[in-house]
């Protein structure tokens, strides 16, 4: 893998003193952590004190950021001195804190207000920009399983395994009591509990620190804007609104709204508009939240709940064509039922999907295999390593029947940058569900 600024690093001999000198930074703040918290982790050393914790989701999530900022602070704090347009840019335009933070003994002064309001038509970043400078280049195109294998190392070195469940989307350490853990390092001991720090990297340390699940860009805007304008072409309504619900801060309404006007715009010059993408007015575009979230600078976000926001804007005029976007629905719950009971035309969904951590992987996505919240008999199953597969229950998935089809929307993904990607797999996907199978 490259270096920090990309390719396979620099040959000169201040780049690889830089390279080091962050390699020492680093290896120094993971030591300090794990100084102060090991002894609390695994008092006795063996896997009996994880096996305390290692169901305890938000201590895991907890040590997954402390971990992920002491290892790659400083390669962060190196990307944005690099582009100092990316630490202006809209996304951290409310997270000044966060910035500063990850700036904190450095020399990169901070942006005055003046300065952050000089740059609020600034574009969003490119994601070729943002992959080279937090060495992503790399990383895995499309998701994969591999991120396990790791896991399945490790804990045959304390001669245990990782029993699989849930079709083998989700694993767990299975490993006797007193194994000795006192010689595996703080990130071996998190890569069993489920946190996934190892192959993660200084992308997934901001995104810790600054609360971002998905990290906007350029091309990927583009590109669901290009999709939804086909989508409105071909629809014979009057008007397509699209509602976006959940919408945090409202950065990805805002730059769908610019991308529209700006296409209307140069269709409008055009000499010949029959072949222009767009052809008639731009699609609305409506941000909601329920402001249940502390997030500063909201753009144009009206006060409402997703029930309320379809309620408002989808219910009831057949000669509007509706198109709901949703990113990163909360983890367990299902906002995808309001949807369909009011027969929005589309809705699409944006994050982890199928056995992620967005929306409920059954009500949601249709995953049989997490239609049941027990998993004892599926864990019993594997653990008894029986040759037969264990068949989950036959169920038609809750979408299906409500008469909406699925389409992943695979030509986003190359531009999509999630939270939990990581150099061996890549979990972020965009989907739509169309109303009555409508191409």
């Amino acid at each position: 893998m490259g270096g920090l600024f990309g390719g396979s690093g620099t040959s000169s001999s201040g780049g690889r003193k830089k390279e080091l000198s962050l390699k020492q930074e680093s290896d120094i703040r993971v030591s300090v952590l794990e100084s102060y918290i090991r002894s609390a982790l695994v008092p006795n050393e063996t896997w009996a004190d994880v096996q305390r914790w290692q169901l305890h989701s938000r201590l895991i999530m907890w040590a997954r950021k402390e971990y992920l900022l002491a290892k790659h602070k400083a390669h962060v704090r190196e990307a944005f001195g690099a582009a100092p347009k990316l630490r202006s840019s809209k996304q951290f335009a409310g997270r000044k804190g966060t910035v500063a933070k990850v700036l904190s003994g450095d020399r990169i002064p901070l942006l005055s207000n003046q300065q952050e309001n000089d740059n609020d038509g600034a574009r969003l970043p490119r994601t070729a920009l943002v992959q080279r400078l937090f060495g992503m280049e790399d990383w895995a195109k499309n998701k994969l399983g591999v991120t396990r294998q790791r896991m399945k190392v490790l804990a045959k070195r304390l001669k245990g395994e990782i029993i699989e469940f849930r079709g083998g989307a989700m694993g767990v350490a299975n490993i006797p009591p007193e194994s000795d853990v006192s010689k595996l390092s703080l990130g071996e001991i998190l890569e069993l509990a489920r946190a996934h720090v190892e192959y993660s990297g200084p992308f997934n340390a901001l995104c810790e620190e600054a609360d971002i699940f998905q990290l906007w860009t350029e091309e990927y805007v583009e590109r669901l804007g290009s999709y939804i304008l086909k989508r409105a072409k071909r629809h014979e309504a009057n008007e397509t609104i699209v509602v976006e619900v959940g919408a945090g801060d409202g950065l990805l309404s805002e730059s769908l709204r610019h991308y529209f006007q700006k296409v209307h715009s140069d269709n409008t010059k055009a000499s010949n508009r029959q072949t222009s993408e767009m052809s008639k007015d731009p699609p609305r575009v409506v941000a909601t939240d329920n402001f249940s979230w502390a997030i500063a600078n909201r753009s144009k976000v009206e006060k409402l709940s997703y029930q309320q926001a379809v309620e408002k804007y989808c219910r009831g005029d057949s000669s509007k064509h509706v198109i709901v976007i949703c990113s990163w629905m909360p983890m367990g719950e299902d906002w995808s039922k309001v949807f369909r009971q009011n027969m929005v035309d589309e809705y699409i969904l944006i994050g982890e999907c199928d056995d992620g951590q967005c929306g409920d992987n059954w009500a949601t996505w249709g995953n049989v295999h997490m239609l049941s919240a027990d998993v004892s008999e599926e864990i019993q199953h594997n653990m008894e390593k029986r040759s037969e597969p264990f068949q989950p229950p036959q169920e038609t998935a809750p979408y299906k029947l409500d008469g909406y089809t699925r389409k992943n929307l695979d030509t986003l993904r190359p531009y999509q940058l999630s939270r939990y990607d990581n150099a061996l797999s890549k979990l972020g996907r965009t989907v739509s569900f169309r109303r009555g199978g409508k191409d």
